[in-house]
């Protein structure tokens, strides 16, 4: 009799054991590392490299894949192993980048010691995003974005906040070269008034094609912008 009991107390005790060890293992496996998770999930970035004689390569990196926009077209390039840097190639083409340079080899040219120019960077992402304007200003900093189904994402404070307005009115006066746009989103009200006279960012002395007034619940922004197409 006692050692029925024993080997039932045996068993009783290993198969609770067994479900802590279950349970452990499973939100050890739960808590994911995000450094860990596929490339495919990273946010795509975007590059202005500069090379020699003026030449310039546009890269939008998604997940594995590099999409370079050339002046002879389009080049979409799977990412492939390399003993230094990022490399991606088709074959035929082959892009390699380390740091802030980078490289590209074609059937009928080389391009090396190209440079990252971020301040370029910044616009042409935001013309891959879909965006047909946008303006930047200073102190603080701030961003917008005219999307080309009209949506409008207002930036501030240096990215610290942002507002998307989903619905707006447009109305332009070509007498005047001005557009305005106007937007009412919950409790924020916002007004964009876009004027046809070139601008001068006070920070980085750059002269765009427009000077850009914004009005965010009564309160003004001043700063410059252009067309990205």
């Amino acid at each position: 009799m006692k050692k029925i009991e024993f080997k039932l107390f045996l068993i009783f005790t290993l198969s609770i054991l067994l479900n802590a060890c279950s349970l452990n293992i499973f939100n050890q496996q739960s808590e994911i590392d995000p450094a860990l998770l596929p490339v495919q999930t990273k946010r795509p970035a975007t590059y202005v490299y500069e090379c020699q004689n003026g030449y310039e390569i546009t890269v939008n990196i998604e997940g594995r894949m590099a999409w370079l926009f050339l002046r002879e077209g389009t080049l979409g390039l799977p990412k492939i192993s390399s003993a230094s840097g990022t490399k991606y190639s088709d074959g035929q083409n082959i892009f390699w980048s380390k740091g802030n340079t980078a490289m590209l080899e074609t059937g009928t040219a080389v391009y090396k010691n190209c440079i990252n120019n971020p301040g370029k960077a910044i616009w042409e992402h935001a013309k891959l995003k879909g965006a047909d304007f946008r303006a930047v200003g200073n102190e603080p900093g701030w961003h917008l974005e005219i999307m080309h189904d009209k949506k409008l994402i207002f930036t501030r404070n240096y990215g610290g906040i942002s507002h998307t307005f989903s619905t707006t009115q447009q109305t332009t006066d070509q007498a005047t070269r001005t557009t305005v746009y106007t937007a009412q989103e919950k409790e924020h009200t916002l007004s964009v008034t876009i004027l046809g006279i070139s601008c001068q960012d006070t920070m980085s002395d750059d002269t765009y094609e427009s000077t850009v007034t914004i009005v965010l619940n009564e309160k003004s922004f001043k700063g410059c912008g252009k067309s990205l197409h």
